[in-house]
């Protein structure tokens, strides 16, 4: 299997005509798929740093600029 974007999965999956609580799963899934693509995007992009300093300080990025507000 070739390696797919959240983005191809996501359509991918949605085009099998889900119920509404298969959709949220599925929208869910894409969302995680997308944090963990970003993840290794920045730890490639941070070569000095250890997985663990980069996958922690990728978590404080990802909070401060995609993490809902519920506010």
């Amino acid at each position: 299997m070739e390696k797919q974007t959240a983005v191809q999965w996501l359509i991918e999956t949605i085009t099998l005509g889900l119920s509404e609580k298969g959709m949220i799963t599925a929208f869910d899934k894409a969302i995680e798929m997308e944090k963990e693509q970003m993840k290794h995007a920045y730890h490639d992009d941070r070569p000095s740093l250890s997985y663990f300093e980069s996958g922690k300080a990728f978590e404080e990025y990802y909070n401060e600029n995609y993490e809902t507000k519920n506010d």
